[in-house]
């Protein structure tokens, strides 16, 4: 019995935040005998392994933080830590899936397709932040670091004999960064692992950065591929990966890092293209 790592993120808050460069890597193995595991969430916040909570997470093979293998809601949710508000959603999918692959854009049908993993996301809408503090006004949240996005969508795809596939985007007419009510960024359609500090002015100390459509190769442990000197290099040849629509890693007394729209895959060429 061969065994691969969980999908289950570690933390990584400061290095990843002071770097810029540095990307999370997983942990937690588990027995799998078909090389092939798919996890995906709406969002996730914590700042250790063991308090890493998962919001509308699903899974293939599923695990108690993600029993299912699509996770759905039409309407506003609102996302809850510990009794405070981390944000609001509206409309999204999230599915994972192994030996298969959506039938559709949308609905839990599949279609066969032995040897892959697939996570499939699609939010409405989303305002985010590690302490979420609404505007009364209905404008700008006041959250000292937070994102707004729209129209969004993730997917990462791993496929016997191909590299895997990462996507990510928001197309939404208003999609921003903003810290206190103030728009620091807007996000383009075309933004690809664009990084973000918090405050710009480089003068002042930074309390987070964040990150905007990320998508980083793994080996088929999970661990993101590195450089001869050990910093994370891209791997066009990779056959698995994750991308998070966005992610927050906070650089205050908690330490938590907030991904949002988060899709992994990894698989095993050696079992899945015999």
């Amino acid at each position: 019995m061969r065994h691969y790592i969980s999908l289950s993120i570690l933390l990584f808050a400061s290095a990843v935040a002071l770097a810029g460069t540095e990307v999370p890597g997983w942990g937690g193995p588990i027995a799998n005998d078909k090389g092939i595991e798919a996890l995906g969430w709406l969002a996730g916040i914590g700042s250790q392994p063991d308090n890493y909570l998962l919001l509308f997470a699903a899974a293939s093979p599923a695990r108690p933080t993600a029993t299912k293998e699509v996770v759905t809601s039409d309407g506003y949710v609102n996302l809850v830590r510990n009794g405070r508000s981390i944000g609001v959603a509206s409309q999204f999918t999230v599915r994972a899936y192994t030996d298969s692959i959506p039938a559709a854009s949308t609905g839990s049908a599949t279609t066969p397709a032995n040897g892959t993993a697939s996570v499939d996301i699609a939010v409405g809408s989303l305002d985010a932040a590690p302490n979420y503090i609404s505007n009364p006004t209905g404008g700008v949240q006041l959250s000292p670091v937070a994102v707004h996005l729209e129209a969004c969508t993730a997917r990462a795809l791993a496929s016997p004999g191909k590299p895997v596939q990462l996507v990510t985007g928001c197309t939404g007419r208003s999609n921003y960064i903003s810290s206190r009510g103030v728009k620091v960024a807007d996000i383009p359609a075309t933004a690809d692992n664009m990084v973000v500090r918090i405050p710009e002015d480089t003068t002042e100390p930074p309390i987070a950065f964040v990150f905007v459509n990320e998508r980083i190769t793994t080996d088929i442990h999970g661990n993101p591929t590195t450089d001869e000197n050990g910093r994370y290099k891209f791997d066009p040849t990779a056959t698995s990966g994750y991308v998070n629509i966005a992610r927050i890693a906070s650089i205050d007394d908690s330490f938590d890092v907030l991904t949002l729209g988060h899709a992994a895959v990894v698989r095993d060429p050696a079992m899945t293209d015999k």
